[in-house]
């Protein structure tokens, strides 16, 4: 049990989803004339995340679904090393959408469920599901666009339509970023294509635009590898501010819940380090064409106190 809140703090440690936190948010600090930019070197995320799992994801033990997200893939691989180096039965399987997996009990917990702050609505609408904790309820949410392109607002957007690449990139599954995309849509004199892609296929398109100084919006979530790779801003939006407030959470079956009080008591005491997520986002940075690397440099780390934690009852 030990071993699972170990590594489970470095999972969420990291993530939270993207990974994340400063305790600041991105900041709007260029100036509209301002067009240089740093580019990163290109190198593309690997697209098969099965790799990163060992064996039947669906045999024995807890089961675990992880969304195909480049933090969630990451952070379960941490807990997975950890897990199996002190021969506990924990299983990782990738889902296009993890909620769904925990409705058709075809997994008994996942940890990376970003909500608005103080929601909970996957419980509300789920009456096996239980809510367990917030790991984080200071990650932001919003549409991005590059800093060099001035825009600050959907009014600056709607000035320079002409500027902006034709396509909204939206985060396929995340249902309330489609209907803001809409929104953002219908706020525009001049309407763009709103295309559902991959977290992989967001990034590969919105980077190729960003090498070539195009202008784009995007799907954007922080702190995540995005902001890592490109220099972004969260725009405000219709009826809306620039970042949403978001809690990044963990639910888990309620049978499951009942039987591991052990672990619930454990997971409940988890919250995101700042300087961990930083940490973890540069891991991931530096070894972007090989995940594992990246999962068992956070591994090695040891940039938490888990001991203590562990030991906290």
């Amino acid at each position: 049990m030990n071993t699972f809140f170990k590594s489970t703090i470095q999972v969420f440690g990291l993530l939270s989803l993207s990974i994340f936190i400063c305790c600041s948010s991105p900041q709007n600090n260029k100036t509209k004339d301002d067009n240089k930019h740093v580019v990163s070197e290109k190198k593309s995320f690997p697209k098969d995340f099965n790799k990163l799992f060992d064996g039947d994801p669906l045999v024995g033990g807890t089961r675990v679904a992880v969304d195909k997200l480049i933090d969630a893939v990451v952070f379960s691989n941490v807990m997975n090393c950890e897990l199996n180096d002190h021969g506990k039965k924990w299983s990782f399987h990738l889902a296009k959408n993890s909620i769904n997996e925990l409705v058709d009990n075809k997994a008994d917990l996942t940890m990376m469920v970003w909500e608005y702050h103080n929601e909970h609505s996957v419980e509300q609408s789920n009456p096996d599901i239980e809510f367990v904790t917030s790991i984080s309820t200071s990650a932001r949410e919003g549409f991005v666009v590059p800093d060099y392109s001035g825009v600050l607002s959907c009014n600056d957007l709607n000035i320079k339509r002409e500027s902006f690449n034709d396509t909204i990139f939206v985060l396929e599954n995340w249902d309330f970023h489609i209907k803001q995309a809409k929104d953002i849509n219908n706020f525009l004199d001049e309407k763009m294509i709103i295309k559902e892609c991959s977290e992989l296929e967001l990034l590969s398109d919105i980077e190729r635009l960003y090498q070539n100084n195009k202008n784009f919006v995007a799907s954007g979530w922080y702190p995540s590898v995005m902001f890592g790779l490109m220099e972004l801003s969260l725009i405000d939006r219709p009826n809306r501010s620039a970042s949403g407030i978001v809690d990044i959470n963990i639910y888990a079956r309620k049978d499951w819940v009942r039987s591991h009080p052990h672990e619930i008591i454990m997971m409940k005491k988890l919250r995101l380090n700042n300087d961990f997520y930083l940490f973890a986002i540069d891991a991931i940075l530096k070894n972007r064409d090989d995940l594992s690397r990246a999962a068992r440099v956070i591994y090695d780390s040891k940039k938490v106190d888990f001991e203590r934690l562990m030991h906290s009852h």
